[in-house]
């Protein structure tokens, strides 16, 4: 049977909590990766940052610069949406680039362990929908990282004949 060690990635690309958005952004686009595990000082998993959690958040800053306010007194059950300019898109982006990575990041990560079968990996990229899941030591360590494209290289590979 196949173990997760077999496949994953060894030197994943990690983040820490105090980093900014700004940083975190900067690394997950110099390597091409859409996110990665989250640790803290002893290298332990304590979340994991996705370029959709920051478009998310951009997206809610934005979103909060609408307010629903009533016309008349009389309208007070019939809301309107006012778009009042109070940022600018720079300093909505600006705003979120200091953001920390901890504020932002899911703190419910879906891992596996080194010594669990490939099986448990791909059910949980399948059933979670996820691009990629930690892999942890005994001691909850981050040691490496599986993605998609690494179950698809395994698919794609000769070592399956």
């Amino acid at each position: 049977m196949m173990q997760v060690k077999d496949i994953m990635g060894k030197n994943p690309i990690l983040l820490n909590p105090e980093m900014t958005l700004r940083e975190a952004a900067k690394i997950l686009s110099e390597n091409d990766i859409s996110g990665a595990p989250v640790v803290d000082q002893e290298g332990k998993l304590v979340g994991i940052l996705m370029v959709s959690d920051i478009i998310k958040e951009i997206k809610g800053k934005i979103e909060s610069l609408d307010l629903a306010i009533p016309f008349t007194p009389f309208d007070l059950f019939d809301f309107y949406t006012v778009n009042m300019p109070m940022e600018s898109d720079k300093d909505i982006m600006r705003d979120v680039a200091e953001m920390k990575v901890g504020d932002v990041m899911r703190k419910k990560v879906h891992y596996v362990r080194d010594e669990d079968d490939i099986e448990t990996a791909i059910e949980i990229l399948g059933k979670k929908d996820i691009s990629r899941v930690p892999v942890v030591d005994k001691e909850g360590r981050v040691i490496g990282i599986i993605t998609r494209s690494d179950v698809l290289k395994l698919l794609a590979s000769n070592s399956l004949r």
